[in-house]
């Protein structure tokens, strides 16, 4: 069952002109000033401005491995899209076997090979011819990362800070306790594999994304339990803080040994929920510095379990990020008018505290062994050309503004108000 839910972690908002038409907005855009950093509870720039970061999520974990909806719509209209939206930052998820292809297989595979594999030699074929028709940059045997390569050119093109995120080992839909995903030697959480995979991610894009910012662990790191009948995980670690802060800090010091510009976000245990201990200062080797930042996961719970690090005199303040957070965007549901997306906003203006809503896109190549999916939480349509509801993007227009003004700053010079100018 998919709950309405939230993620925090904290990022950078970009100053604001008024509306203008595409081509100004895009020129009048400022050069982001990498790399960031943090001082207590701020993430500031290069220039020790502070930043705000407010974005959307936009997976690439599936099995396809590739950022979704490109069989509809070309890489520069999705992030016109984004930009357009009000949005200065995008978290892109991926997972730790697309690495693991490219490493242990004898380099990356192809557009083809990775459609035929995820959806099977004939609606692979299909899927593929949309996505080289929409983007004739590409072709058959354009390797996988070359894609994300094409994304993030774009979103820095746009100047639109990319965010990356260790999503799952095993590529598929996310999450659930009997995944074998979930906790550190899971059935398909191998930790060395993990950790190679958040090292070679970090070294490449350190050399070929230009926009790219942050990178988070781990994605609702979870303890597995018994009565879901998870799959075997003969090597599967000791469900403590002492195992979480150990593989955190191996992971953390990979990617710093690889990129040491990068921001290094992470999520605590419970699916992301709990962040206390870190919060508390109870690890000597968490401790805060310049380049890593907290960001907890949390269903519901708005105050417990660490996730006020940002405003208690804890012994390690940081910022904090919503990474996730979203509900059914269709204006006939009318969910944004509901409690939990007022009460959430309400706290994140309130606590200036950055957010990425769940997600960009209405739809999946395929998830849950179903190609073609539809996802009414998504903001745009199934084919990625309209917003999905009118009054949905309105509302969330407005939280957007709020926030960016708890911040002292305004919504992006490329923002575009819906029935606006």
């Amino acid at each position: 069952m998919r709950l309405l839910h939230t993620t925090t972690t904290a990022l950078v908002s970009a100053l604001a002109l008024p509306f203008t038409s595409a081509s100004e907005r895009l020129a009048q855009r400022e050069v982001q000033h990498l790399p960031l950093s943090v001082i207590g509870r701020d993430i500031l720039d290069a220039k020790n401005d502070t930043v705000a970061l407010v974005g959307a999520n936009w997976p690439g974990h599936e099995q396809t491995m590739l950022p979704e909806g490109l069989q509809f719509q070309n890489i520069s209209n999705i992030v016109t899209k984004i930009a357009e939206t009000g949005f200065n930052s995008v978290r892109l998820t991926f997972a730790t076997e697309m690495v693991d292809d490219i490493v242990d297989k004898g380099g990356d595979v192809t557009l083809k090979a990775t459609l035929e594999k995820a959806l099977g030699a004939e609606t692979g074929t299909k899927v593929m011819k949309q996505i080289v028709s929409n983007n004739p940059r590409f072709d058959e045997n354009t390797k996988r990362l070359e894609v994300w390569d094409a994304v993030a050119d774009e979103l820095a093109r746009q100047n639109i800070y990319l965010h990356l995120d260790n999503h799952m080992s095993k590529a598929g839909w996310c999450c659930n306790v009997a995944d074998g995903n979930g906790w550190f030697g899971d059935a398909y959480f191998n930790t060395t594999n993990w950790i190679r995979s958040l090292s070679y991610m970090a070294e490449h894009g350190k050399a070929n994304w230009k926009s790219f910012s942050s990178i988070g662990l781990r994605n609702e790191i979870r303890e597995r339990f018994s009565y879901d009948n998870p799959p075997v995980a003969p090597a599967i670690e000791p469900k403590t803080w002492e195992t979480w802060g150990k593989r955190m800090v191996q992971g953390a010091s990979a990617i710093n040994a690889a990129n040491p510009d990068v921001l290094i976000f992470f999520g605590g245990r419970l699916g992301g929920i709990d962040i206390e201990a870190p919060a508390n200062g109870w690890y000597a080797e968490t401790s805060r510095s310049r380049r890593c930042r907290s960001r907890t996961r949390y269903y519901g719970m708005l105050d417990g379990w660490g996730a006020d690090v940002m405003t208690k005199g804890q012994a390690n303040v940081a910022p904090l990020i919503m990474s996730e957070w979203g509900h059914d965007q269709s204006d006939t549901k009318r969910e944004y008018e509901k409690n939990f997306h007022k009460c959430l906003m309400d706290l994140m203006v309130q606590r200036s505290v950055g957010w990425m809503v769940w997600s960009m896109g209405g739809s999946y190549y395929i998830r849950e062994g179903k190609a073609d999916v539809e996802d009414f939480w998504g903001l745009l349509d199934r084919t990625w050309s309209g917003y999905r509801g009118r009054d949905s993007i309105k509302k969330l227009q407005a939280g957007m503004k709020a926030t960016y003004k708890s911040f002292n700053k305004s919504m992006p010079a490329a923002a575009k108000e819906v029935g606006g100018r």
